[in-house]
């Protein structure tokens, strides 16, 4: 390694929408709304936040 390599980390953050303290941490911390991805959690509905995330399909069920 020559100390010049790109680390990639991927961040995944599920928020409440009334949780407006935790939403700006989120955008704090370089990750984008990915709101393709919204929708209905295991116990309740959350915002995905997201960074180097590629564009995919709608969310799966919850198991």
């Amino acid at each position: 390694m020559s100390g010049h390599e790109e680390l990639t980390t991927n961040r995944l953050s599920l928020r409440r929408p009334a949780n407006l303290a935790s939403r700006r941490v989120a955008l704090r911390a370089g990750l984008r709304r990915v709101e393709h991805l919204d929708g209905e959690g295991c116990d309740g509905f959350d915002l995905i936040y997201a960074n180097n995330l590629p564009r995919l399909g709608s969310r799966g069920d919850c198991q």
